[in-house]
């Protein structure tokens, strides 16, 4: 009888660990780091600063913010390039839309004159986003999930890598090198590169 529980004890564990183990291997194959291959070693400076307030001044196409972030205070030049994004429903807007008094959201190159406040141009501006900012993100790496239901992808500066499903971005199958995307998430790891999940992301064209 004896003999009989200690086989039973022996087949248990190594249930056990069987178990263990196919977990976590399907651990392992969820993990953001095997999908996109980050190189701490690549990581730079910041290419673009962020600047949420309000605007404060315009004239001839420079909207001055006036906030927290990156900057204070700054400058912003609006032109053909800049994505005006509507925070609540994503949707573009022409630059008419920026008025004085607007709370806004400003991502804007690192590049900057030595006034004040300093000018730079506007990558993108977000219209009175209720929601913590964005993160402007240019795609360095995509890796569509094996089923289908996600995408893992890895931005230029190689220091953030999100994942983003269909409840963040109904077109996230499409998403690829190059996209510049706005990207919504309310936690991110303290890990080198660190990992998010998105739960909103705006596609810029």
């Amino acid at each position: 009888m004896k003999s009989l529980k200690k086989i039973a004890l022996v087949f248990s564990c190594m249930a056990l660990l069987g178990a263990g183990s196919a977990f976590a291997a399907d651990a392992a194959q969820s993990s953001p780091l095997d999908e996109v291959q980050a190189n701490p070693e690549v990581m730079r400076a910041p290419g673009t600063y962020v600047t949420r307030g309000e605007i404060v001044a315009v004239e001839d196409g420079m909207y001055v913010i006036k906030g927290e972030g990156s900057r204070n205070m700054v400058a912003t030049i609006v032109d053909r390039g800049t994505y005006i994004v509507e925070g609540d429903s994503g949707k573009l807007r022409l630059p008419y839309a920026l008025k004085e008094g607007q709370k806004v959201t400003a991502y804007y190159s690192a590049t900057m004159t030595r006034s004040m406040p300093p000018q730079s141009h506007a990558l993108a501006i977000v219209i009175e986003d209720s929601e913590e900012p964005a993160s402007f993100f240019e795609v360095a790496q995509a890796s569509l999930a094996k089923d289908g239901s996600y995408v893992t992808v890895l931005n230029t500066n190689n220091d953030v890598i999100a994942t983003i499903d269909a409840n963040a971005c109904a077109d996230f199958a499409k998403i690829k090198k190059g996209d510049k995307l706005l990207v919504w998430s309310s936690m991110m790891t303290m890990s080198l590169p660190a990992q998010t999940h998105a739960e909103k992301v705006v596609v810029l064209p």
